[in-house]
């Protein structure tokens, strides 16, 4: 019984860890997205406004997910009884939770 706890355990410290690479990951692209559009090299490359609006849409969208991510590593591991004021103070977590 203990060995299969260790099991769970290390699979969900795994898996906590994945979404932390995940995030990291997620914040270089978005910094350098960011560098892009808003500095020289957005200029340099002669983009056309479709292109640019495209490029601004995806950033918001990664920086949604981004929140996700952030939101999930901060309940992590918590039990239902422990987020119950989680949700109460995030109601954009509320629509997701319930």
């Amino acid at each position: 019984m203990q060995n299969e706890m260790n099991c769970a355990k290390s699979a969900a410290d795994e898996a906590k860890e994945r979404v932390e690479e995940e995030l990291s990951d997620l914040c270089e692209k978005m910094s350098k997205l960011t560098v892009f559009l808003y500095g020289a090299g957005r200029v340099k490359a002669n983009l056309s406004d479709n292109m640019i609006n495209l490029m601004t849409r995806q950033l918001d969208i990664m920086k949604n997910y981004a929140k996700t991510l952030q939101t999930r590593l901060s309940i992590w591991g918590k039990s239902n009884e422990e987020l119950k004021d989680f949700y109460k103070e995030n109601d954009d977590t509320q629509k997701w939770f319930g």
